[in-house]
């Protein structure tokens, strides 16, 4: 029994052994799972390697190199948004890694450039409908359809205010 004054830790130092103990036979289980699913990989059984590595975050939601690999292969298999989640949920596990870093700015900076270009297009679509439409309007005008002329033209000036 402790003396008044000293407290009794060793009920509290075996659970912490038992903690530190599973910690450590979930850490050898998922570093086997993980050379695993990189071998897998190695040998072009992605979808093997994908379970593998799911696997390892089913038990260990923040296992850093099973997040970071994810990414890996979803991007060389060009699912760029995938890979860019899983990058970003690494890089929140640990955001001093410079390759994962590396993935985030690169891969941000490829979904921004495809935003542009999608948003561009959408532009360049919009342009043509808009041409196409003062065609039609002119032509209805031309042909004494005023009317018609004038409704088509309302819905350009509805379309592009400022144009």
């Amino acid at each position: 029994m402790a003396e008044e004054g000293e407290e009794n830790y060793s009920i509290n130092r075996i659970d912490f052994d038992e903690d530190e103990k599973e910690k450590q036979e979930l850490q050898d289980k998922n570093s086997e799972a993980l050379a695993n699913a990189l071998s897998l990989y190695s040998s072009g059984h992605t979808a093997e390697a994908q379970k593998g590595l799911s696997d390892i975050l089913n038990g260990d939601p923040n296992n850093f190199d099973a997040l970071y690999n994810l990414g890996v292969i979803s991007e060389s298999a060009g699912n760029f948004d995938q890979a860019l989640y899983y990058y970003k949920r690494a890089q929140a596990v640990n955001g001093k890694d410079s390759e994962v870093n590396k993935a985030v700015l690169a891969l941000s900076r490829k979904a921004a450039k495809k935003q542009k270009t999608l948003s561009d297009k959408a532009q360049q679509q919009k342009q043509a409908r808009l041409k196409q439409m003062v065609q039609e309007a002119s032509a209805m005008y031309q042909a004494k359809n005023f009317d018609g002329a004038i409704s088509r033209l309302t819905a350009v000036a509805y379309e592009a205010p400022r144009d």
